[in-house]
């Protein structure tokens, strides 16, 4: 069938596809198949995953309350249902925005009883995005009924795969590369191979290169019914804090082939921040070995390089080149700059403090 894939995909022979030797019959085909394939699925495992301790994300209150934020990449033009998953207790409401742009989109759930409670959610896009990027802001109220709040433990989305066939046409990402869908038909066995098929399929395989991977997603939950009165007073994180440099992280496979378009490979980091002022006009944390300053509140992005150089002990433990996705366990900087005991939010007001953070690799 035209654009088809199978899933998984039939890999070609390794034997049939190096220099020098001869295409194998079927190999053509089993790479077109793949292609379309990766187009389909790749990037959509979780573009954000967070999960909280008992009673640590609750809300009382009866009206919607903006709680935790994130920002996720637009994967292409093609992908547009974010499929939202949670897992939660209690009466109440979960209400999920997606804004592309100028173009906001809702999806809203309701629960009754004491729960646990497994929520689906789907928003769909309905609009051409108009930027690589989305923010995703989640609501929650409590209802009437006991338990007397709305509590989040799990929260986890993903952009939902395309179905075989892919649609006739050329297809974009949100910054204009092209991936060209092969017809299956027309690659089979007794058809002559096309100088058109490996100028596609050596586009395609940039393009994809460029799909975004999510590694580490981690947002503070605000705006809770009763806020702590003192600094030892439990509840969730609203910002980030010096322990969570050893914890917040994601051990990230980067292939070499991934600097082979020059020495880095990039990186983007989300950052978002509060308290951003006259008296303090920035503030610079170190994140993969760079140096980030931040000048603005709200969501900034910052794009990083990283060298060919993974992390030695991770690397052996799992015997892949592997990166350390997050903050680094550095003084001056991160130790400085993030909740401690002898700075945070009650005792020392008025300081910059990190609200949420998103890194991607491409």
């Amino acid at each position: 069938m035209s654009n088809s894939f199978t899933t998984p995909p039939t890999l070609a022979d390794e034997v049939t596809v190096v220099a020098g030797q001869v295409i194998g019959e079927g190999a053509v085909t089993a790479m077109s198949d793949t292609a379309n394939y990766l187009f389909a699925y790749g990037g959509t495992h979780n573009v954000l995953s967070q999960a909280w301790a008992e009673g640590q994300f609750t809300q009382q209150g009866t009206t919607y309350q903006p709680m935790v934020e994130y920002i996720i990449p637009v994967i292409t033009l093609d992908h547009y249902d974010l499929h939202l998953h949670f897992i939660a207790l209690g009466p109440g409401g979960i209400r999920s925005t997606l804004t592309i742009g100028s173009d906001i989109y809702t999806s809203e759930t309701l629960s009754t009883g004491a729960g646990p409670h497994v929520i689906e959610q789907s928003v769909t896009v309905t609009s051409t995005p108009t930027a690589n990027y989305a923010t995703l802001s989640i609501e929650v109220k409590h209802t009437t009924g006991t338990p007397n709040h709305h509590e989040i433990r799990t929260l986890a989305a993903h952009w939902v795969a395309k179905a075989s066939p892919l649609s006739a046409g050329v297809k974009l990402d949100p910054d204009s590369n092209a991936f060209t869908p092969f017809g299956l038909n027309r690659v089979g066995n007794d058809y002559p191979l096309s100088a058109r098929w490996g100028v596609d399929m050596l586009e395609n395989i940039e393009t994809l290169r460029q799909r975004p991977m999510t590694y580490t997603t981690w947002s503070g939950v605000d705006n809770l019914f009763a806020a702590p009165t003192s600094a030892s007073d439990p509840a969730p994180a609203v910002y980030l804090g010096v322990g969570d440099i050893e914890v917040l992280f994601s051990p990230v496979y980067v292939p070499h082939e991934a600097f082979d378009s020059g020495n880095n490979y990039t990186i983007k980091v989300w950052i978002k921040m509060v308290n951003i002022s006259a008296t303090y006009p920035s503030v610079s944390y170190t994140i993969m070995g760079q140096l980030i300053t931040v000048t603005a509140n709200g969501w900034s992005s910052h794009e990083i390089n990283i060298r060919p150089d993974p992390d030695e002990e991770m690397s052996q433990l799992y015997n892949f080149s592997i990166y350390r996705a997050g903050l680094d366990n550095v003084d001056g900087s991160n130790w400085l700059n993030l909740v401690s005991l002898s700075k945070n939010p009650i005792d020392t007001p008025g300081r910059p403090w990190i609200q949420g953070l998103c890194i991607w690799g491409v």
